[in-house]
């Protein structure tokens, strides 16, 4: 059985990006929580994130360290 639209929208969203400015509000927007991994994590993200953080990046890719 799938689950129902309301609960899809309670489960929290992590988004990991390069930017994850425009889906993190789009998910705001539409009530679901969300949770950001990017290289910037600036103030339009965190307005919009219940959590956000900047992540090093080495060539703008990702540092798994």
């Amino acid at each position: 059985m799938k689950p129902a639209l309301h609960d899809v929208l309670k489960t929290p969203l992590l988004v990991v990006a390069l930017s994850g400015r425009a889906l993190a509000c789009a998910a705001h927007k539409l009530g679901i929580p969300v949770y950001v991994l990017d290289l910037f994590n600036d103030t339009d993200t965190q307005a919009c994130a219940l959590a956000s953080q900047r992540v090093a990046s080495k060539d703008s890719v990702f540092d798994p360290k």
